[in-house]
């Protein structure tokens, strides 16, 4: 029986440990926070995300801490016109057989934990020692933890890629940033749809979070720019309280060949951080834990990370978000047209076209296995 040890307990290491708990494998936590601090703010779930926690079986404690938005909404941030209108709610969720959801991030991990038999240790991770036949975690306090696996789940700064791939570049900024704010109320999103209001070099995303002791029932506000000056949302949001903003640089890389070596692997942010501008990082990190586990589950060991069929389902994503971001920010000649062409009224008049043209292909999830993911929900767990 194997027994892995994953460093990091984010959305990525929470949700690995469930996808082997849920083939009857043995795993343990080891995460440096001890899971009481406010972590970060909202966070989005679409479709190819939820249906993987559906086959972890945690989507119905999600849907209690979480809302589901009716659409999401494109604006021209400079006239305050809708450009165009993406929709969710329930005829996203019959068609691609997942909901799209928004909730608190730290409901999310709470919900993650509590589901786990073995809870996290509060362990701070110094590196790793390998050996013929086993593998150990070496902490900060002295300790070593041993399994037969090691796993870094550990963030964009991984203590485990820089001792796997010393050679391997770290994530790059790109220069961008996110500034977050909470607002205990704004006319701005006067329902529970995502909102997205797009200018040159910038743009802002507001949704409410649900009510719970986190969310509090605030409106989520997530301001984006390549530099490192806040975009001037107050103009755009007439009547938007002073708020304190918070700062945090965004990272990104490119996909590497391989994201594992020996008996030790990466996945989420520590093998592939990714901008925000597709909300797909708990997406990838989620359906890194599936494809993890159904490799552990055929006595593959770590080879589902490095199977070409997700390693281009990750490429893939990539260049998605990366296009995405140059649309939302009007950037260059391809940027600029495709926002011109997006926001006419012919995209008006056909919203649902245009969200299964665009994002058909992410909503469905990947190929795991060089099998559509559609069938996972029968065929994995």
């Amino acid at each position: 029986m194997n027994r892995i040890v994953i460093c990091g307990g984010g959305v990525a290491g929470l949700c690995a440990a469930l996808a082997l708990q849920a083939k009857g494998i043995e795993s343990i936590v080891l995460e440096q926070h001890n899971g009481e601090d406010e972590i970060g703010a909202g966070i989005q779930l679409a479709p190819n995300a939820t249906r993987c926690f559906r086959m972890l079986g945690v989507e119905p404690h999600l849907r209690a801490a979480a809302l589901e938005p009716g659409a999401v909404e494109i604006l021209d941030a400079d006239s305050g016109a809708l450009a165009y209108q993406i929709p969710l709610g329930e005829s996203l969720g019959k068609l691609y057989g997942a909901p799209y959801l928004v909730m608190h991030r730290g409901d999310l991990l709470d919900v993650l934990r509590q589901q786990l038999k073995n809870p996290p240790l509060h362990k701070q991770v110094a590196g790793f020692e390998e050996q013929r036949e086993s593998i150990a975690a070496r902490c900060t306090d002295g300790s070593a933890v041993e399994g037969d696996y090691l796993l870094g789940a550990d963030g964009v700064g991984s203590i485990i890629r820089k001792q796997l791939f010393p050679q391997r570049a770290a994530p790059l900024s790109g220069r961008h940033a996110a500034w977050r704010a909470q607002a205990d109320d704004n006319a701005a999103v006067p329902d529970n749809n995502v909102r997205a209001w797009c200018s040159r070099g910038c743009h802002l995303v507001a949704y409410r979070l649900p009510d719970t002791a986190r969310g509090k029932g605030r409106v989520n506000l997530v301001a984006l720019a390549q530099e490192d000056k806040r975009p001037p949302v107050e103009s755009w949001l007439k009547g938007l309280p002073e708020l304190s903003w918070k700062k945090y640089t965004l990272f990104e890389s490119g996909i590497p060949e391989r994201f594992s070596r020996g008996r030790a692997g990466l996945l989420g942010d520590a093998a592939h951080p990714m901008l925000p501008f597709l909300a797909q990082g708990a997406g990838m990190a989620v359906e890194d834990a599936v494809a993890l586990a159904q490799s552990f589950g055929k006595d593959e060991g770590l080879r589902g990370l490095d199977a070409l069929c997700r390693l281009q389902r990750l490429r893939r994503v990539r260049r998605a978000i990366l296009f995405q971001g140059r649309i939302f920010h009007r950037q260059g000649f391809w940027g600029r047209l495709a926002w011109s062409r997006t926001a006419t009224s012919l995209a008006r008049l056909a919203p649902q076209q245009l969200r299964d043209t665009r994002l058909g292909w992410l909503y469905k999830g990947g190929s795991f296995r060089g099998r559509d993911a559609s069938n996972h929900d029968r065929s994995v767990f």
